[in-house]
């Protein structure tokens, strides 16, 4: 063969290979995705919510290197979605080829096996999103990636902590209701015990309250009824 035609291959190889290649998978699928944002409202109901640990605070501006920790949060909550999908679900397919698109993101940084095993996802806080929010961050995620796939540095940066939760100081819905409930059941305590503080008989010396005196009046219309009968 001659050597120009193995050099043309190998320049083809090179072009379709690497970043480049990695970069068409990742436009195909956001290209479809973004082709119906609103497609999932055909196979979810309204009030269908999938908890997750994803937000968009994981997806930094200024380190490129973000799109790797932030893809291992986002695989995790397209999993626990599919977990409770059956394989027969329209959208089944769409989503495993999701999945294996983060994954391949996550593989193409060293790094990141490393990140996964020694990073605990139960420390951030759970939240509900619908499975359309979902998609519309996984597409945020991949324009990142497109963004940044093709930087030298990319495969063997060092990745970033993530944002640590953020702390919440007002009470949810739930704590507030506990709240709310314990402090009415406390005030009707108090309201009983003052009820049944009034029904015992006064200690001595002190006056009669209305339900002592009311009960001594009918002790004694009763023995006088006693006495009058024939």
């Amino acid at each position: 063969m001659p050597l120009t035609v193995l050099l043309l291959l190998s320049l083809l190889t090179v072009r379709c290979g690497g970043c480049d290649f990695d970069r068409e998978g990742v436009k195909n699928i956001k290209r479809t995705i973004d082709s119906n944002p609103t497609g999932f409202r055909t196979v979810f109901p309204k009030d269908y919510y999938v908890v997750h640990r994803y937000t968009k605070r994981m997806l930094c501006d200024r380190d490129p290197c973000c799109v790797f920790p932030a893809a291992v949060v986002l695989l995790e909550s397209w999993h626990v979605l599919l977990g409770n999908l059956w394989d027969e679900h329209l959208n089944h397919s769409l989503i495993l080829d999701l999945k294996l698109t983060l994954g391949k993101i996550i593989r193409s940084n060293k790094n990141t096996e490393r990140f996964q095993e020694e990073t605990d996802l139960a420390q951030f806080s759970p939240l509900s999103s619908s499975p359309e929010e979902l998609l519309k961050l996984t597409s945020e995620l991949l324009t990142r990636w497109l963004d940044v796939a093709c930087l030298p540095q990319i495969k063997t940066c060092t990745l970033p902590t993530l944002p640590p939760p953020l702390e919440r100081k007002d009470y949810g819905p739930s704590r507030a209701r506990l709240l709310t409930t314990r402090a009415l059941s406390s005030e009707e305590e108090g309201k009983s015990g003052k009820m049944i503080d009034n029904t015992q008989p006064p200690s001595s010396g002190a006056p009669p309250t209305l339900s002592y005196a009311a009960s001594l009046w009918s002790t004694l219309l009763f023995r006088l009824y006693w006495w009058l009968l024939p």
